[in-house]
């Protein structure tokens, strides 16, 4: 068996020395091709020079084929499918305090640690921190797209520790675009589209170009209600009929809960003097049910406000929370260039871009102080807050006080910068120079306002009163699902103007 193996292996030596041979003399016979014969060389393989191999930190470019494959209309989401961005600020960020801005993230150190560049030149910052919001990158002028994870904080400082990120515009652009973009969730909603026209063009004979770009883009808002993997997202403790908070300090007696709750014909023991307790609410008198441990005497609503399980009882908050945040921007881009010499080259650039956002919230969550003689105080509860060893002393109450209505929220961001310059080359002892000096001006502006957001201060001193604020024509009753209603006292708009920012 070896010898055969050994024969197999000789004649294949043999056979590559002969082909070898062959293709030599071959070679050597043909003679070479004149310059008249050769009509088109092309050069493949990983050899063309390109930044992401010349550079002495890791470079990615995405290019803007592979931006728009992505089918998104926001940058900062066709990025985030890159494995070195971390999630941030987006479509699906559910805080209302970034106003539908957009930003990223770096390798998880911080989006004000994550510089963004345009056309190698910083940007106006988009909020104190200094960091960009992508939603002002003119997405219909972008050619590509160089990532450098790498730590450049040696050349850019400390807010390039995670990298940089620089959007490249496209040069020399001619004739009319014309981009649209139509997209929507499996389910029918998250709606979302974007518009773009560009035009450009060359002047003085190739000597300039100019190009103008128009876009608007829209989101609709979707929250996580409709989606059943939310259902039970991020639960709270604070309901919507409210609920007694335990100061340990100032503990009730185990007797006095006891009591309590043996008319509901809950046995001893059962539950703990250090458990908050929650009101229910069935138009009748106002009964109590523990928060956590065994749940016992609960008698609704159930959801999709609630969420009860056989150890405790908290509210779907993610009812109102936005998984998608809506948002409609308006942006133009312009751009021009003229050769003034052979080695100088003025140039100019403007973008502008507004972002509006309105969107609601759910009701205002209060954590009031409750004065114990409050005529509103339900009569089951007096005797527990009667054994405290401080019998006096006010009492917390928390509520999502769905009296007040859902809360809206309306943003505009409005950002623009404008940018001129000069940039050319020159040769010193045979070494070629490159040179650029420009100088830029932008600005950004906010304009935020709200209503239905209620004024803590306000409610803390009608529910200290020992009338429950009766003397102010604004008694408020917070016990109880919506209890200021279900109780048949109405919030007058004088009422509500004041406990409310409307």
């Amino acid at each position: 068996m070896k010898k055969i193996s050994r024969d197999i292996f000789r004649f294949c030596v043999a056979t590559a020395v002969l082909y070898t041979t062959t293709d030599i003399a071959t070679a050597a016979d043909t003679p070479p091709a004149s310059a008249d014969d050769i009509k088109e060389i092309v050069v493949t393989g990983s050899r063309i020079p390109r930044r992401d191999y010349e550079a002495n930190t890791p470079i990615v470019t995405v290019g803007s084929q592979a931006l728009q494959q992505t089918g998104v209309v926001s940058m900062e989401m066709a990025l985030q499918q890159l494995p070195q961005f971390m999630p941030d600020m987006n479509a699906n960020t559910p805080l209302l305090s970034n106003g539908g801005r957009a930003q990223v993230n770096l390798r998880g150190l911080g989006a004000n640690r994550t510089l963004v560049l345009l056309d190698g030149r910083r940007m106006v910052s988009s909020d104190p921190t200094g960091v960009i919001d992508l939603n002002t990158i003119p997405t219909s002028m972008v050619e590509s797209v160089e990532v450098i994870s790498g730590g450049a904080s040696a050349v850019y400082g400390s807010d390039a520790v995670a990298g940089v990120i620089n959007f490249k515009t496209r040069n020399n652009f001619e004739g009319v675009e014309v981009n649209t973009q139509y997209g929507q969730s499996t389910r029918g909603d998250a709606g979302q589209e974007q518009h773009s026209i560009t035009l450009g063009g060359n002047f003085a004979e190739n000597k300039g170009n100019a190009v103008i770009s128009l876009s608007f883009m829209s989101r609709d808002l979707v929250r996580e209600n409709t989606r059943p993997f939310f259902a039970n997202a991020n639960p709270q403790a604070v309901l919507p009929h409210g609920s007694y908070q335990i100061d340990a300090a100032n503990l009730p007696t185990q007797a006095a809960v006891n009591t309590a709750f043996a008319a509901y014909g809950v046995a001893a023991g059962t539950v703990l003097n250090t458990r908050n307790l929650g009101f229910n609410d069935t138009g009748g008198p106002i009964t109590l049910f523990p928060l956590t441990g065994t749940i016992v005497n609960y008698q609704g609503p159930g959801r999709p406000y609630i969420i009860e399980s056989p150890t405790s009882v908290t509210s779907a908050a993610g009812q109102y929370i936005s998984l998608i945040q809506p948002i409609d921007r308006y942006a133009a881009y312009a751009k021009m260039h003229y050769d003034l010499t052979d080695k100088i080259t003025g140039y100019s650039q403007f973008y502008f871009a507004q972002n509006d956002v309105a969107t609601t919230a759910g009701p205002t969550t209060l954590t009031m102080s409750m004065a114990v003689n409050n005529p509103f105080v339900p009569n089951d509860l007096k005797p527990i807050l009667a054994s405290r060893k401080n019998p006096t002393a006010p009492f917390t109450v928390a509520k999502i006080a769905g009296e007040f209505g859902m809360r809206a929220f309306s943003y505009r961001y409005t950002t623009y910068q404008t940018m001129a310059g000069l940039k050319g080359d020159f040769d010193v002892l045979g070494s070629r120079w490159n040179w650029d000096v420009y100088g830029s001006y932008g600005t950004t502006s906010e304009i935020f306002s709200t209503s239905s957001s209620t004024d803590q201060n306000v409610v803390n001193t009608l529910t200290l009163a020992a009338d429950g604020g009766a003397s102010t024509g604004c008694a408020y009753n917070p016990f109880g699902f919506n209890n200021a209603i279900t109780q048949n006292l109405p919030l007058s708009a004088a009422c509500l103007k004041l406990l409310s920012r409307q």
